[in-house]
């Protein structure tokens, strides 16, 4: 049973007359006859009464008038979706980020959707640093997260989609009148606390910077396991650190914790969209390419 045969014999149905049902449909009659003919064989059923003027339904045609909207958009939502998967416009995508990219991920799934309604994501937080190993063995699908934890990657693709800035972020009992004082009091305090071996390019001179500016030198180094660990040693008072702005969006800093921009250095950063340059699937590209136009 095909759509068009179904459809043939609703208009018969619907106006009880053949040559009708012939011109709104702008087919012969002949055509009509044989569609309806080869349903009732496929059915194995009568499905219209005939006399010269006019047809009309009997039980079993009845029955199949009555449930063959409900088929027909059923059968059509089925062949839309299987076109638009098989072109890459259908399916689910694994997607990671840090939990601070809430906001950039929010406007990722939001586009795209808009874009490509049938699209949905699964997404998952991850340490931002371990991110490009995680798409790389195929865990997820695609990843975002900041440029510079992408190094040594070649089997991997990105683009950029949205831009960052850092911050200092200290414990309050620092705090001083001016911002000199302030950081003056940090580094002559605590160690600086920095969440995996990955660093951004500007570290080096905004460490620099900072000891020129105070006089100090860094107290010392403190690698720790996670940015959460670093929020953690921060808070408590053990040490400051460099967080990207818009984790703020997310932490309610209490009077245990505040944060402000290095003095005189550029900590823009570009957050990204990273999959795999091979074996990529056609949904995978269609969000990869979407995104590299891109975001709003």
């Amino acid at each position: 049973m095909n759509i068009e045969t179904l459809k043939y014999f609703q208009y018969i149905a619907k106006y009880k007359n053949i040559t009708q049902a012939a011109k709104h449909l702008y087919v012969s009659q002949s055509t009509l006859s044989r569609h309806i003919m080869a349903l009732e064989n496929e059915l194995g059923v009568k499905l219209f009464e005939r006399d010269n003027k006019t047809v009309t339904l009997t039980e079993a045609g009845r029955m199949l008038y009555q449930d063959s909207d409900s088929f027909i958009n059923h059968m059509d939502s089925l062949l839309k979706n299987v076109t638009t998967a098989g072109r890459g416009h259908s399916g689910i995508i694994k997607m990671t980020a840090p939990n601070s990219l809430f906001h950039t991920l929010s406007r990722i799934v939001t586009q795209t959707q808009e874009e490509y309604p049938s699209i949905r994501f699964f997404v998952e937080s991850y340490e931002f640093s371990e991110i490009p190993l995680a798409v790389k063995y195929n865990m997820y699908h695609i990843g975002v997260t900041y440029d510079y934890s992408l190094f040594e990657h070649e089997t991997l693709d990105y683009v950029p989609i949205d831009t960052d800035e850092f911050s200092i972020i200290y414990s309050c009992k620092f705090q001083k009148e001016d911002v000199k004082s302030t950081l003056t009091n940090i580094l002559s305090s605590v160690p600086y606390v920095y969440p995996t071996y990955v660093s951004p390019a500007f570290l080096p001179q905004m460490l620099a910077s900072l000891q020129e500016m105070t006089g100090h030198k860094i107290h010392t180094m403190m690698e720790v396991n996670t940015s959460d660990s670093l929020l953690l040693n921060v808070s408590l008072g053990l040490g400051f650190g460099l967080l990207p702005n818009s984790w703020f969006k997310l932490l309610s800093l209490d009077n245990d914790m505040m944060h402000i921009a290095p003095p005189g250095i550029n900590t823009r950063t570009d957050i990204i969209a990273t999959c795999r340059k091979a074996n990529r699937t056609q949904l995978t590209d269609t969000v990869f390419q979407f995104l590299a136009k891109g975001l709003n």
